[in-house]
């Protein structure tokens, strides 16, 4: 398994909760492997966060070094749900995610084959409203300021968009959109 960040942090973290793993700093539109390496690519919660003029390019980067037969899978959360609109009360990401989902509609390249997509919805629980913001804040720290200067708006989006679970917790839903694609052997037309 390896991993791969822009951010030196985000490695550091990752490191630390999966030692096994290798982990290396770099660019998901620009992968430091040669071709054709990898059982799979996953791209889990992450796309969105590309620039929106190299996801294309990235996807494209993923099935380079696929193996033949192997897969490429993206995760990706759809703009909607409670969580989304609790969270969307510290960072909007509706245009970023909607732009995640047109580059996978747009993606093609001619050794992969797009099989299926699945939706899912995920359920996410928080005790109190410092888990959230705990949560929340985790991958981008820079979150943290606008949290303290709208935290009593942030709360009000918080309770508004939850329902009570067990014990009083927070429950929140969350839809993902599952893509996945294959790399197969092209074969030469020219007679």
């Amino acid at each position: 398994v390896v991993g791969i960040d822009v951010e030196d942090t985000t490695i550091k973290s990752a490191m630390h909760n999966a030692p096994l793993a290798e982990f290396r700093t770099g660019s998901a539109s620009q992968l430091p492997f040669p071709d054709q390496v990898f059982d799979a690519a996953i791209f889990v919660n992450s796309l969105h966060h590309i620039d929106s003029l190299s996801m294309e390019r990235a996807l494209s980067e993923a099935g380079r070094v696929l193996k033949f037969g192997g897969h490429l899978i993206v995760i990706e959360p759809l703009p909607e749900g409670s969580f989304f609109e609790a969270f969307r009360s510290i960072e909007d990401e509706t245009a970023v995610r909607l732009e995640g989902q047109s580059a996978i509609r747009r993606f093609t390249r001619p050794d992969l084959r797009h099989e299926k997509n699945i939706e899912f919805l995920r359920i996410e629980t928080f005790g109190d409203f410092d888990a959230f913001i705990s949560r929340t804040t985790a991958a981008d720290k820079s979150r943290l300021s606008t949290v303290e200067q709208n935290r009593e708006p942030i709360r009000q989006a918080f309770e508004e968009n939850s329902t009570r679970g067990k014990h009083g917790s927070y429950v929140f839903e969350q839809p993902f959109k599952v893509d996945i694609w294959t790399r197969f052997r092209r074969i030469d037309a020219r007679i």
